[in-house]
This record gives C-alpha cells, structure tokens and sequence, in this order.
C-alpha cells in the first residue's frame, strides 16, 4: 500500500508496526481517527506465516519525502515433501528504510 503524504517519521519507521502505536497526536480520538491497530494486526499476521511487514518512506530526487509504502512480505508456500519447520515466533515483524522514488 503506499501514498503520496507526509511519509513515515523516523520513529513511525521504527515502532509502526507496534499495538496502538500512532505518530500523530491530531488523529488520536474523534473523526477520523487511528488507533494504531492496523500494521500491528499485519505485522502479526505476517509473522505468523514467516513473513514481515516493511515500512518505507519514500524520498524524490530533490531528497524530500514524497510518500509512504507499507508492505506485506510473505515467503512461497513450499510443495508437497516439504522439511514442514515452523516459522520462528521470534522472527523479524517488521523491516524498514527509506527508498528513492523512480524518476
């Protein structure tokens, strides 16, 4: 998913994917509203199945943030007569970075 806003702060990057974690104090209570629940509920899940959430903030060629990119790694299911290991609980939630935006 990504956007063309304010991009992640650096401790968005950080702790984003954290329960009820939110970077913005104007959108905590009221209309419109974020509640921090939806990267932590991805994240979550995406650590259950061996995976991981990234969190990007994206920067144009005048070095300024032009957006954001949350996305949802999830590895290959294996086929059939697979070793059949469990993915490690403890195992990496989320990833992040900054990453410049294509000409």
């Amino acid at each position: 998913m990504a956007d063309d806003g304010k991009g992640f702060s650096p401790a968005a990057l950080e702790h984003g994917c954290e329960r009820f974690y939110t970077d913005d104090a104007a959108r905590r209570g009221g209309a419109g509203a974020h509640y921090g629940i939806g990267l932590a509920m991805a994240a979550e899940t995406a650590r259950a199945h061996g995976g991981a959430v990234e969190l990007e903030s994206i920067v144009d060629g005048n070095g300024r943030v032009a957006g954001a990119r949350a996305s949802l790694l999830l590895p290959l299911a294996e086929r059939a007569g697979g070793d059949g290991a469990e993915p490690d609980p403890a195992g990496p939630v989320s990833r992040t970075r900054e990453r410049s935006a294509k000409p």
